[in-house]
Formats: structure tokens, sequence, C-alpha cells
């Protein structure tokens, strides 16, 4: 595996703590087969004093990509406060950015978090993030039942598939909770032909979560008969506790066919929501 940055606690008892990582480009090959990664964090804390936490990457430009950001901690001690921001606003300047590669066939995605607390995302460009042979992720939180992020500012851009899987701007099916609110979803797309080739902006099925403020449009999931799920949201969280989601602008969902269903909000299972 290329990797650009690559944090790595020196014992289980004893993490890495208080680094910053500032004004940095971070240039990789899109020919590298070998899953090249931009920031890695390794998870192998086995007491409270091996916790990986308070990482700061600011203004950090990531180009060429597979997976832009991995971070790991473990189960019983999970990484902690960890951020990712940009200082201006954007896009209207270049700080802080992930920019993919065209078309890998493995899975892409801006940020990976697995067993991470207090994780923020902010003011950062997540585009060309596309996959020609497995899911295209921004933003995923797929292991960590106690994962909490806040997710704000962001702009996802140039986020698709082109074959049967999904493609998501910002996916949760892990995590106790995420405030996600005055992101930017444009220009996602999936063109595969089947009922696993899915499209959503967000797709959130664990943890509470706040989903406000947020715009989408200029999706497009163009596979001919393809029935796979498609909304801007996609939301079936903890039914126990307030979900809120509001405030959110969503225009210009096509289709090329007639087969599926297109959502702008998709509200399922138990959730009670705001």
């Amino acid at each position: 595996m290329e990797r650009g940055l690559a944090i790595n606690a020196p014992t289980g008892t004893d993490g890495s703590n208080r680094i910053a990582c500032q004004n940095a480009y971070i240039t990789l090959s899109a020919s590298n087969t070998n899953t090249p990664t931009g920031v890695y964090t390794f998870a192998g804390a086995t007491a409270a004093g091996g916790i990986n936490q308070n990482l700061t990457f600011q203004d950090v430009v990531i180009m060429g990509a597979l997976q832009g950001y991995n971070l790991n901690g473990t189960s019983a001690f999970p990484d902690n406060n960890v951020t990712i921001t940009g200082t201006a606003t954007l896009p209207a300047t270049l700080t802080s950015y992930v920019i993919g590669q065209a078309g890998a066939s493995a899975a892409a995605y801006g940020v990976s978090l697995a067993n991470v607390t207090n994780l923020t995302v902010s003011n950062t460009v997540f585009s060309q993030i596309l996959s020609s042979g497995s899911t295209a992720y921004g933003i995923t939180s797929t292991s960590g039942t106690g994962n909490t992020m806040t997710i704000s500012g962001n702009t996802f851009s140039n986020i698709g598939v082109t074959n049967n899987s999904v493609a998501t701007g910002i996916n949760i099916t892990s995590g106790a909770s995420a405030s996600i609110t005055g992101n930017s979803f444009s220009n996602l797309t999936n063109t595969g032909t089947n009922s696993s080739a899915a499209l959503y902006g967000i797709f959130m099925s664990a943890g509470v979560g706040t989903i406000t403020g947020n715009s989408f449009s200029n999706f497009n999931k163009s596979g001919a008969a393809s029935t796979g799920a498609y909304a801007a949201i996609r939301y079936s969280a903890v039914a126990s506790a307030t979900n809120t989601i509001a405030r959110n602008t969503i225009t210009g969902l096509t289709t090329n066919t007639t087969a599926g269903i297109v959502s702008g909000i998709y509200l399922e299972g138990s959730t009670s929501a705001s």
C-alpha cells in the first residue's frame, strides 16, 4: 500500500497524540494499483494510553489517491478528536481537498473511519471519487458503533460508479451520532444496470442524525432498467431519539430508466424524524 502520511503509534499503550499536518500537498500515482492512500492511521491501542487522538489535518491537498483518509481505532479504545478542515470558504480557494482517481476498479473514498470519536470534517472539497468496479463514497463510516461525527461546509462533487454498486456522498452504516450541516452535493452518478446500483447524497442507517441546510443537485442514474435505490437522503436510524432533517434543498435528480423510484427524502423502518 502506498501512503502519503502514515501515523503508527510506537506501542499499544503509547498512542500518537497532538499531531498537526498543515499546508501540505500529498500527490500519489493514479496508475498505482496498490491502494494509494493519502493519510493512514493504524489501529493498535490495547489501553487508553494507546489511543491516537488530537490529530489535525488543516489545508491538506490530497491528489491521485484511491483513499483520501483511512482512519482506524480499535473498538475498545477508539481514536478521538480528529479534525480535517480548510481555513477558507470553499471552493473559492484551494485549501483542503481530496481529489481521487478516475475510474479505479477498487473501492474509492475521501474519508473512511473505523472506531473514531469526535471526528470533524469541514470546509473540504471531495471530488473525482470514482470507481469502475466497486463502491465510491465521499465519507464513509462502516465500522464502529461509537463513531461520532460533525460534517459541515464541505463540497461533494463528481462522485460515481460505472458498475452495479453504490455511489454516495456521505455513507453511515455504523456509528452513534452524526451532525451533517451546510454541505453541497452535486454531480453524483451511477450507470449500473441492476438492483444493486444505488445512488445517494446521504445514506444513514445507524446513529442519531441531524441533517440540515444541505443542498443536492444534478444527480443522474442512467443505467438502463436499473431498479437500484435512488435518493438525495435515505434515512433509517434511531427511533428512540430525536432525529432532525430540515431546510435541505433538493433539485435536479434525473434518471434514464423507468424501472426505479426516485426520492428526494426516503425515510424507512421505525425512524422518528422531525
